[in-house]
């Protein structure tokens, strides 16, 4: 089992604190902010006024304030972003304030870590853990596997490890490797403003509430899930052969005809996961496509259920 902690340099954190944080949020996040109990997580993703995903990330509600997780570089945009609406609200939107880090656990060392921790609220499986001896800190099990956990913990760097039982460090392409793995688009800098929800199955995968009120881009959202016909799909695919994200390699049906393109790669392994883009009514095997001329070594859709099942982790 993949078991490894990757340090704070992997994360970044915005804190929104006050009065009205949750009415700030409710008003700008596709999740549903104001059902979000304290000692609760979900995922979320805040978007343009064209209905482009700026943000994406995992809201942590903890005695009211909340926390906004996400990949290293994309809070700045999140924070430009919502920055001329926030002087309306009684509320204050920090990156990384005070003695805090954000750790990410994986495999075993995330499975001892929430054997120690406690929940506050009753058990589910949005539901956060907190660690003992760790003053303010908790602990956010993901949902899916691998296991995977967050870990905002006042710890520092060279003590990371005192909690996850001395396991190695790990990259932050191999803990996106494993967001593939659980279904999750593994969402950075570069993708901000590129992709609409229904882009990188954020509807499906419990980003979005349909059931919530307005919120910036809410309509064409809407509007694409209700009335429109999605003309592409993701799949994951692992492969025996590196190929560099941006690409836009062909994909190919068995008999060799494009049929779809690249998004980008991360190792697993010795081998290799794509997450590729093709035709939504593709319905050959996924494991009978060839990338870049090459036969595949299994592929799903991109769905964590189906790749839970599927022989991605074989030799």
């Amino acid at each position: 089992m993949h078991s490894f902690v990757i340090g704070p340099d992997a994360f970044d954190v915005v804190v929104v604190s006050g009065k009205d944080a949750e009415r700030f949020l409710q008003g700008q996040l596709t999740c549903n902010v104001a059902e979000l109990a304290n000692g609760q997580w979900v995922h979320g993703a805040c978007c343009n006024n064209k209905g482009r995903v700026i943000a994406a990330f995992v809201l942590v509600r903890h005695r009211d304030n909340f926390y906004l997780c996400m990949t290293r570089g994309v809070a700045q945009l999140l924070v430009a972003a919502l920055q001329k609406f926030i002087p309306f609200y009684k509320c204050t939107m920090d990156l990384q304030p005070g003695r805090h880090h954000l750790y990410g656990l994986t495999g075993e060392c995330a499975k001892h870590a929430t054997a120690t921790a406690t929940a506050m609220v009753p058990g589910g499986a949005n539901t956060l853990l907190y660690p003992p001896g760790d003053d303010e800190g908790w602990l956010c099990l993901l949902d899916g596997s691998p296991r995977c956990a967050l870990w905002w913990s006042s710890y520092p760097a060279e003590e990371a490890n005192h909690l996850a039982d001395g396991t190695v460090a790990g990259s932050r392409e191999q803990w996106e490797s494993l967001a593939l793995l659980r279904g999750h688009y593994p969402f950075g800098p570069q993708d901000s403003g590129e992709h609409s929800p229904q882009d990188l199955n954020f509807d499906h995968s419990g980003y979005v509430s349909f059931n919530k009120g307005c919120y910036t881009g809410q309509e064409i959202v809407a509007r694409m899930h209700y009335r429109g016909k999605p003309k592409k799909q993701l799949c994951l695919l692992r492969t025996r052969d590196a190929h560099n994200d941006g690409a836009k390699l062909s994909i190919s049906d068995a008999s060799g005809l494009p049929v779809g393109t690249l998004l980008l790669t991360r190792p697993l392994g010795s081998s290799w996961l794509v997450l590729a883009q093709i035709p939504a009514d593709f319905s050959e095997p996924f494991d009978s496509l060839l990338c870049a001329g090459r036969p595949v070594i299994a592929g799903s859709a991109f769905d964590g259920k189906v790749i839970q099942s599927s022989p991605f982790f074989s030799s």
